[in-house]
């Protein structure tokens, strides 16, 4: 069980650590003048995604799962696992559905517009739908896994006795 707890915390690394990076690396200067840069930094992010925030995500819901399983907790008597995987679960949905998708499409709509030849301004309002949902669920994540690993470290009992 040591082995899947070093794991977990490895993917939580990874996840979060990756999740930091892609907010240092959107603030690249240059960024919102030229088509190229923006180009750059987006399939950066992208490859980073795959190749690090998503394994990650999916390192923690796999050594999760087998920590769960192993365990067999009352999830009702042990409410801080509930809502550690609740939060887990809005990650991962937040991530699937929404993130993810996001970089897709910020990758091909600027690729697109570099191709058609236009101006920065108009590339810029052509991503801002992408960059305003990208401003509202990317903070949520940063806090969700802040949260979650702050009741996973803390364990509160959220009024109730655990056994």
């Amino acid at each position: 069980m040591q082995y899947v707890k070093a794991f977990h915390v490895l993917g939580a690394i990874m996840f979060f650590g990756s999740v930091l990076d892609h907010v240092s690396t959107s603030r690249v200067p240059g960024l919102t003048e030229d088509p190229e840069t923006l180009l750059v930094v987006r399939e950066v992010i992208g490859v980073s995604a795959d190749y690090v925030t998503v394994p990650g995500l999916v390192l923690l819901l796999i050594t999760g799962a087998v920590m769960v399983a192993v365990r067999r907790p009352s999830i009702p008597r042990v409410r801080w696992l509930g809502v550690h995987l609740v939060i887990a679960l809005l990650i991962t949905l937040n991530v699937a559905l929404v993130l993810y998708p996001i970089g897709q499409d910020f990758v091909t709509v600027v690729s697109q517009a570099i191709a058609e030849g236009l101006p920065m301004d108009r590339i810029l309002a052509l991503v801002q739908g992408l960059q305003d949902a990208e401003m509202t669920f990317g903070p949520l994540n940063v806090l969700m896994a802040l949260t979650t690993v702050f009741v996973a470290v803390v364990k509160p009992r959220f009024g109730k006795a655990e056994g």
